[in-house]
């Protein structure tokens, strides 16, 4: 009797560890494969590389910028030059000037002598001034490398329109609870958003209801223009425009 009193306290030790054993294994959350989430997404760090939020929130120097997946790989600023927010307007630019000022006219544009007719620098028709053929700004010329610095630098009209081509735009009168008005970009290839507020342009004409942007590229058949991006709630788009106005900047780098 006592010998099997042994066998049976020594059966109910071994049941006892076998089923700690078997609890201890269940609660163990070593094994990826133990947590279907992580099973399914693998590592964090890589799910976090992924995340079209934290590519939002990137910088590049001192100033955040979006990844709209763009074929390019070009990176946009999220906000204008002058700004410090995507709501905020910004200052204003004349084409190749690389400071704001009072008045924006060809009285006051530093590349012409008081008259359209009268370019010093960026033409490629005699009738508009000195012939130099140049019609891609210079970088000590360029608004956003004059501002930013690094290699920020504006846009130039294929850029803007692969911009316009990679997005899907939307009009708002509320830009995320602030009033602003404007065009909305949501990438057609990763969702991310760049928003352009109506910023009008110089002294403040056509504020919440049209937007200007410049790029670097002077227009092919008058010197006295350059291309910018246009929008209003109707439309983005790309057209020339007199050189002494002044529009936004919204600064790119690769």
């Amino acid at each position: 009797m006592k010998k099997m009193n042994c066998w049976l306290v020594l059966f109910a030790s071994l049941l006892m560890a076998a089923a700690s054993t078997v609890m201890f294994s269940s609660c163990s959350d070593d094994d990826d494969e133990d947590d279907p989430k992580k099973a399914q997404n693998g590592d964090s760090s890589k799910d976090d590389e992924n995340n079209g939020e934290d590519d939002t929130t990137s910088q590049l120097g001192n100033y955040p910028y979006v990844d709209l997946g763009l074929p390019s790989g070009l990176k946009w600023a999220i906000y204008n030059v002058g700004a410090t927010k995507p709501e905020e307007y910004g200052d204003y630019f004349a084409w190749g000037e690389t400071q704001p000022k009072e008045g924006y006219s060809w009285s006051t544009y530093k590349w012409c002598n008081d008259s359209r007719n009268s370019m010093t620098k960026y033409c490629t028709d005699t009738a508009c001034g000195i012939v130099d053929n140049k019609s891609l700004l210079a970088m000590e010329d360029d608004a956003a490398r004059a501002n930013w610095g690094g290699s920020w630098r504006m846009p130039t009209k294929v850029e803007i329109n692969e911009l316009i081509d990679g997005c899907t735009w939307e009009w708002t009168d509320n830009y995320n609870g602030t009033g602003i008005k404007g065009q909305e970009g949501i990438s057609k290839k990763n969702g991310n958003v760049i928003f352009l507020p109506a910023a009008g342009f110089s002294d403040l004409y056509h504020v919440g209801e049209k937007g200007h942007y410049w790029t670097s590229i002077l227009s092919d058949g008058d010197p006295n223009r350059s291309y910018h991006l246009t929008l209003s709630d109707e439309s983005v788009d790309w057209v020339p425009s007199l050189r002494s106005h002044g529009y936004s900047v919204r600064a790119v780098s690769k």
